[in-house]
């Protein structure tokens, strides 16, 4: 059996130069740091072992490439084929959802256009 693990953390940077260089790079040292915190191979029991097979680092711009969940205010992507490693939104009567928030809200934001 194969599984794929997804991890995602977003992550608040104050100074794009805490994480980027001058061209854009991946800094060294928080190269350093992302793969001694995520290691190339993991191994949760003597059974369950796997390798890492990717570790992806994509900025957000909220408003062009990511939005904000109208309740809850977590990240989301209104990307349908780009993958940024958020959940994609659900937009009801022009607000965007994460997909718990719109679960939870459905009924009352749908009488509320009707309204």
């Amino acid at each position: 059996m194969i599984v794929s693990l997804t991890v995602n953390y977003v992550l608040e940077i104050d100074d794009r130069n805490d994480f980027y260089d001058e061209k854009g790079r991946l800094l060294e040292s928080m190269n350093e740091k992302l793969s001694s915190r995520y290691p190339k191979e993991i191994k949760l029991t003597e059974n369950v072992k796997g390798k890492r097979n990717n570790l992806t680092f994509v900025p957000l711009y909220e408003g062009k490439n990511c939005f904000r969940c109208s309740a809850c205010g977590k990240y989301l992507s209104d990307l349908k084929y780009v993958y940024l490693g958020i959940d994609y939104c659900t937009e009801i009567n022009g607000k965007k959802f994460c997909c718990s928030c719109a679960w939870e809200r459905e009924d009352e934001l749908r009488q509320e256009k009707s309204s």
